[in-house]
């Protein structure tokens, strides 16, 4: 019986360890966003294949009370082959496409999208265009853009005030798709990429 006991608490300790250890790491060693408190992350993220982290328009994240989106997300028809699956600039270039709106397949890093030439870049937000962050950027006071890559994501909806609501996606998210409202002062800061 006492072997049989240490065979079932030996691999319990190991996986407790492993989640404790999982648990110690700072939110900005998951790619894409950074805290701006530097505070350890008290989730483990879930390893999750393409398949099962589609969501459609039943599943998704529920929007702030007072903001609605003019389309629902159909991520089932998301292509894998434009950029990299859940990152940023994947999510982008593929819910514009949903409006019609085409982003080229080399636009690079989310911070690098407002840098780009060939588009229209602006200060004013614009409804269904990408708004691009600076590596190390600030995200609407909750959290800090990749210090290296930055971050892009796009914009669903425009209020009269000036504030914004965008929806972006990225590993260090634990869902597909995250919706954030930006502030008028904080939308005002930003770059905005009209699509084509």
């Amino acid at each position: 019986m006492k072997n049989t006991i240490n065979h079932f608490v030996s691999p319990l300790l190991i996986l407790g360890s492993l989640l404790i250890l999982g648990n110690t790491f700072p939110s900005h060693a998951k790619a894409g966003m950074v805290s701006i408190n530097n505070t350890p992350e008290t989730t483990t993220p879930a390893i999750v294949t393409p398949l099962e982290n589609k969501i459609d328009s039943e599943q998704e994240p529920l929007l702030s009370a007072g903001w609605t989106i003019d389309l629902p997300v159909h991520s089932e028809k998301y292509s894998e082959t434009s950029y990299a699956y859940k990152q940023c600039t994947w999510w982008v270039y593929n819910r514009a496409q949903e409006f019609g709106i085409h982003f080229s397949t080399a636009m690079g890093n989310g911070g690098d999208w407002q840098n780009n030439l060939a588009y229209e870049i602006t200060t004013t937000p614009q409804l269904h265009s990408a708004v691009s962050f600076s590596p190390g950027q600030i995200v609407g006071g909750q959290w800090q853009a990749d210090p290296t890559y930055g971050h892009v994501a796009f914009v669903e909806a425009i209020h009269p005030d000036g504030s914004i609501l965008i929806s972006q996606s990225g590993t260090g998210f634990s869902s597909l798709c995250n919706y954030q409202v930006l502030t008028a002062t904080e939308a005002a800061q930003l770059h905005y990429v009209i699509g084509k």
